[in-house]
């Protein structure tokens, strides 16, 4: 039995009750009024009449209760036939509404998975791009960071020191400059030779002109001043200092003796080796000073142009160059008293003080080449002085 039922069963046995608790209270009333009837008029016959009467009407309204309950309980049959018949209605609608749930909720399962599959993938592929974005993103990040530290690392604000700049744009000159000056210096050494071995004019006339050509040269020719404290000579200069170590080394030279007096004369043969000796060793003497005169010679060329002059000091002559001398000195006493390179120094990154470190051992290494140089030819003065020694202590025939 449903719960309606039992609300309307409820219902209907309460309204039997009331109708009895009506017939019966109807009854009492009857029978109060019977006796108060029967007392006023104390006759047997009219009591009966009456007592007949309200028997009647009671039974008459038992009789209406009873088909009033009968009525009810058809009432309530076809309630509960009709409760059933709605409880069935009910129980299929609520069937039909299941299913259709149900089937609505399979549904939207399928239709949410589905949903869920696609956003899931689209998901997917969103942080596939997103990760893949943000990858890129960084290698990009990185390169910017990379470029930007190579450019402070070695651009040419900081990291270029000037005298790289001048290294770099005048190194092909400096290489001409010296192996032009080796060249004069195999030049000089090549003319002291040649006048040595000069014999056109062997005899005592010829010598007295040869004196008296060097006597009449100029003052200038006979001032050894520039070679020894100048860093740089002109061209002028350099020909005054040529012949200045002509006069000091060999200024009239010997005459030779000839191949007959040599056969003929072992005095004359002993002469020609003493002379040719003699000439060698101030060949030897000639080309150790002729190298600084070489050295001194502006042969370096210098511009604006193709050779920023940075920390240089020295200052090229009429025709736009440097001597050798000249240019070690700016250099190295160049850098020591210029304030820009400890200003470089100072301010350059890693990468522009490794270039000026670099530099710096290039000029140390080309300074220790020039001092090798003259450690030989000091060696080879040496030597000279001791072979005189030698020589002169050996016993005489």
């Amino acid at each position: 039995m449903s719960v309606l039922e039992v609300i309307v069963m409820s219902r209907w046995t309460i309204v039997e009750k009331e109708a009895l608790k009506r017939a019966s209270h109807f009854v009492c009333v009857i029978l109060v009024a019977l006796s108060s009837q029967a007392q006023a008029t104390s006759c047997d016959p009219c009591i009966q009449a009456a007592a007949n009467g309200a028997e009647f009407t009671m039974v008459s309204a038992i009789n209406t209760g009873v088909t009033s309950v009968q009525a009810n309980e058809a009432a309530t049959k076809a309630l509960n036939s009709a409760i059933q018949a709605t409880d069935t209605a009910i129980l299929a609608t609520l069937n039909l509404n299941t299913q259709q749930l149900l089937q609505g909720l399979s549904a939207s399962t399928n239709r949410v998975e589905l949903s869920v599959q696609q956003t899931s993938k689209a998901v997917e592929r969103m942080t596939d791009h997103t990760v893949k974005s943000m990858v890129s993103a960084l290698k990009q990040v990185r390169v910017a960071e990379e470029v930007d530290e190579n450019n402070k690392a070695y651009s040419g604000v900081l990291a270029q020191p000037l005298s790289v700049e001048i290294g770099a744009n005048r190194a092909p000159l400096l290489k001409q400059g010296f192996v032009q000056s080796d060249q004069v210096w195999r030049q000089m050494a090549d003319d002291m030779n040649a006048w040595s071995n000069n014999t056109s004019d062997a005899d005592q006339a010829g010598m007295g002109v040869k004196q008296a050509a060097l006597l009449t040269e100029g003052e200038a020719v006979w001032s050894p001043v520039p070679l020894v404290t100048q860093s740089q000579i002109t061209t002028d200069k350099s020909v005054e200092m040529q012949k200045l170590l002509t006069m000091l080394i060999n200024p009239v030279p010997l005459p030779s003796a000839s191949d007959e007096q040599i056969a003929f004369s072992s005095e004359a043969g002993e002469y020609e080796l003493e002379r040719r000796i003699l000439n060698a060793q101030l060949g030897l003497v000639h080309a150790v000073l002729a190298k600084s005169v070489a050295d001194k010679q502006p042969l370096i060329p210098m511009s604006d142009e193709d050779w920023q002059k940075g920390y240089v000091m020295a200052e090229p002559d009429n025709n736009g160059s440097v001597s050798v001398m000249s240019m070690l000195e700016s250099e190295t006493i160049g850098r020591l008293g210029a304030e820009g390179w400890y200003q470089d120094v100072k301010t350059k990154t890693q990468a522009g003080i490794l270039r000026e470190q670099v530099a710096m051992g290039s000029i140390n290494a080309a300074l220790w080449h020039r001092l090798q140089q003259q450690e030989e030819q000091a060696l080879v003065l040496q030597s000279l002085l001791l072979l005189n020694t030698l020589r002169e202590g050996q016993p005489h025939e």
